[in-house]
């Protein structure tokens, strides 16, 4: 019995608390297939998407994790908008900045991020999903759209995650911007 105690209080304190800082890293080969649109956007950031962050251990018996999402995920939309359209202009508050050369209004949001270990076999599957609404500076509602992607890995790889999130990242973003260019933008020109 007190064999056991000392194992789970030695197993408690050895136990890590990782926070992953995902890098904002783009593949260029990516981002060079980003579709163009030649109108003008206002890109709205709000807080909580900024500051996007995850502590889902992913299982019970896993260390506890922090994902900060928020600073790489700010800056890849930018990046990867900026490719897309011609003038972006970047806000964080959920009015228009009232900018008259604007044609639309994109707000994105994060509609989920998970992590799952599993311990037979040992691997861990991140996954997120982004989202975006669409309005006129008006505030009209035209449209949606959204993005996802999944990768699993063993979970020996787990300090790799950040890399993984980062082109999670990159791919989420890319789905819902061909999303915005050709299906929500495109059908209006």
């Amino acid at each position: 019995m007190v064999r056991g105690f000392f194992f789970v209080t030695l197993f408690l304190l050895t136990a890590g608390c990782y926070t992953f800082r995902v890098p904002a890293t783009i593949d260029d080969s990516t981002i060079a297939t980003v579709g163009k649109s030649k109108h003008t956007i206002e890109l709205v950031m709000d807080q909580v998407y900024r500051e996007f962050k995850s502590t889902d251990r992913g299982h019970p018996l896993a260390d506890p994790q922090t994902y900060d999402i928020g600073p790489a995920l700010t800056e890849l939309t930018e990046r990867y908008f900026k490719q897309g359209f011609p003038s972006v202009i970047v806000s964080e508050r959920e009015e228009s900045m009232s900018v008259p050369a604007v044609n639309f209004l994109v707000q994105p949001f994060v509609a989920r991020f998970s992590n799952k270990v599993t311990m037979f076999p040992m691997q861990q599957t991140l996954g997120m999903e982004l989202g975006a609404v669409v309005s006129t500076p008006e505030g009209r509602k035209i449209g949606s759209v959204s993005g996802s992607a999944v990768d699993t890995h063993s979970v020996a790889a787990i300090r790799a995650s950040e890399t993984r999130i980062s082109a999670i990242l990159g791919t989420v973003i890319q789905a819902a911007l061909a999303q915005l260019v050709n299906n929500v933008i495109g059908i209006i020109e």
